[in-house]
């Protein structure tokens, strides 16, 4: 299953440090930020993140054999050594297996509904 959502991350963010992607979710996850593949549970790349703007976030979540019940288990997290955002709320989901789901073709800004952004 796939979920994506937007995120608006503020220079203040990076200021303050690293950036972190924090899933505490059971299953296995990939994802990715404005369509490059990022480490489950570390930091984000600089090259990735689009600062002062809205980013994209996709998350792959297998389920294995398991039938699909629930969505994503726990509320993921976007940290720096100053704060944290809570990625709580509303995602889009999309069940299948395309890799191309990882990315949308135009930029998330305008891709994303606002329904699905989260910002400090």
């Amino acid at each position: 299953t796939w979920y994506r959502c937007v995120v608006r991350l503020p220079m203040k963010l990076i200021q303050s440090g690293e950036l972190r992607l924090k899933l505490r979710d059971s299953e296995e996850t990939k994802a990715w930020l404005n369509g490059k593949a990022i480490s489950v549970d570390g930091a984000l790349p600089k090259e990735a993140v689009v600062m002062d703007d809205y980013n994209l976030l996709v998350l792959r979540v297998s389920h294995g054999n398991k039938p699909l019940t629930t969505g994503i288990k726990k509320t993921p997290t976007i940290t720096s050594p100053s704060e944290t955002i809570e990625l709580k709320g509303r995602w889009q989901f999309r069940i299948g297996d395309d890799e191309s789901w990882s990315n949308i073709p135009l930029p998330a800004k305008f891709g994303g509904s606002t329904d699905m952004l989260f910002e400090p």
